[in-house]
């Protein structure tokens, strides 16, 4: 199991650094910044690198890299289990938001039977317009939705990523990505259009993505999800198990 966190952790920073256009080294946490999206939380926050750091420092730290940045929000990602538990009383002592994220591992086998034949492979532009109605779904800025759709053909330019979704008639109505670094692959960004959830679809785009995977030499399959919300419960009935608890503080631009 730790061996299967290290591989993950690995991945999960190298997809980090690729997407961003500027690294602030530090001992006690490293800033990741995209200057195109600044409004894009997961691409521009700071990275704990010290395990013993304190919450003060890593709270400096990340004044200090946001302001250089120019972001207005703050976050703090912390990918190390032991402290980030250590630190989110702190940091919620201090007002900031906790996210709770559980590293799930899909074990084969252990998976329903779930007819995956009418999910297809899609190309990033295909999702655009599914994108779009799940942003506004979410009450997001017209800035924000720019800037997600930007994050999403970027990563399609910089990573190794496959797409999936479900049609019917000429719309996509549910998809997910799957990004690879060596032997691990990540599914990420499971979306099913509202008015066609609660029929199977999430559960046949993320078991083909897994056998996407599987098939194509990935030995470690992943993905991250939220603690305290629902999706946690459908991944376990697919497969996947909770290795490890991740953490990110967060404070909102004013």
């Amino acid at each position: 199991m730790a061996e299967d966190l290290g591989r993950i952790v690995a991945c999960h920073r190298d997809l980090q650094e690729r997407l961003s256009d500027r690294f602030l080294p530090s001992h006690v946490a490293s800033g990741l910044f995209n200057s195109a999206l600044p409004d894009v939380w997961d691409r521009n926050h700071v990275r704990l690198e010290d395990p013993a750091a304190t919450a003060g420092e890593l709270i400096a730290t990340a004044e200090r890299a946001h302001t250089l940045a120019g972001v207005a929000h703050r976050r703090v990602w912390i990918d190390h289990p032991a402290a980030g538990e250590r630190l989110a009383p702190a940091f919620a002592a201090g007002g900031w938001e906790i996210q709770r994220l559980l590293v799930m591992v899909h074990r084969s086998g252990t998976e329903p039977e779930v007819d995956v034949l009418a999910v297809t492979e899609l190309e990033e532009p295909d999702l655009r317009a599914l994108r779009e109605d799940i942003s506004r779904e979410y009450g997001y800025s017209d800035d924000l939705r720019r800037q997600l759709l930007e994050a999403q053909t970027m990563a399609a330019e910089e990573l190794d990523v496959r797409y999936f979704g479900v049609r019917q008639g000429a719309r996509i109505v549910s998809a997910c990505e799957l990004y690879s670094r060596g032997g691990v692959a990540q599914v990420e960004d499971v979306v099913t259009h509202a008015e066609f959830r609660n029929r199977g679809f999430a559960s046949a785009v993320v078991l083909r993505a897994v056998e996407a995977a599987r098939s194509t030499g990935h030995d470690l399959v992943f993905l991250l999800a939220e603690e305290d919300d629902w999706p946690q419960q459908l991944y376990r009935r697919l497969g996947f198990e909770p290795v490890a608890r991740l953490h990110a503080f967060l404070k909102r631009s004013t």
